[in-house]
């Protein structure tokens, strides 16, 4: 059901544009590479029709590049994705040329510096009060930490692995502001209901959903990198975005790339 609503106000706004809108489709994520092919003999069905808008989770835009580059028609279609697909590197790797050119939207959140610093200092042997570093560490460099059991993996962790240069997920700087959110609405609520009890009072056990809500969409503050952050009568934030577009690049030394 992703982009379901987006698709239909951007039917709704192309047409009062005079915008034609030659054949639309729909496809699951999980489906078979059939059902994308399919999607394809669609879209050929107008010859002329060269501009694919898809409100799209990422697997989806992905299969479509598969399906693009598998029948040999890399660069028939630019493909237009929203946020589900944003600066994903996981989208297009090994399918670069086939997404050269698209464009995609991404929800506005700028690095967090401090995080990616933190992040990079991570180690198991230093970082003991994180019950799932191990797990993840394992997974991520396919080794194992357990110098007596392989768990499967063909090669033990040297402890010489480093978390620098990962690409910070896009949406991270959401879950800051979540999380702010959440904690100025509870201490907002706690001084009024409580009366000023370092304590949580009988008052907010259990926690009054429909009170608190109202705690939420009161919320305001200056976001981490300085943006308003705040709530409008529908309960949304203000809407903010960066639009993104795949090209080839040229390196100094004549190497081809490709980046967002």
């Amino acid at each position: 059901n992703y982009g379901v609503r987006g698709m239909e106000k951007f039917t709704d706004l192309a047409k009062d544009k005079g915008v034609c809108i030659a054949v639309s489709d729909n496809v699951a994520s999980t489906a078979e590479d059939a059902a994308f092919d399919r999607v394809l003999d669609t879209l050929l069905e107008v010859p002329n029709a060269t501009v694919v808008v898809c409100f799209c989770e990422g697997n989806t835009v992905k299969n479509i590049f598969s399906a693009t580059k598998r029948r040999n028609m890399e660069g028939r279609f630019l493909i237009i994705g929203s946020d589900g697909w944003g600066n994903r590197l996981d989208v297009v790797e090994d399918l670069e040329t086939a997404a050269a050119g698209g464009i995609s939207i991404k929800l506005f959140s700028p690095q967090l510096n401090d995080f990616t610093a933190y992040y990079e200092k991570l180690k198991p042997s230093t970082s003991s009060n994180n019950p799932w570093l191990n797990e993840f560490w394992e997974w991520k460099f396919k080794c194992s930490l357990d110098k007596t059991d392989l768990k499967g993996y063909f090669k033990f962790c040297l402890g010489n692995e480093s978390l620098a240069g990962a690409l910070q997920d896009s949406k991270l700087g959401f879950v800051v502001n979540a999380v702010t959110t959440m904690a100025r609405a509870l201490h907002n609520m706690h001084q009024d209901v409580c009366a000023g009890s370092k304590k949580l009072c009988p008052a907010m056990e259990p926690l009054d959903g429909s009170v608190f809500l109202q705690y939420l969409l009161n919320v305001s503050f200056q976001s981490y990198s300085n943006d308003s952050v705040h709530f409008d009568s529908n309960g949304d934030p203000p809407g903010r975005y960066d639009i993104m577009n795949y090209q080839p690049i040229r390196t100094p030394d004549g190497n081809l790339t490709y980046d967002y």
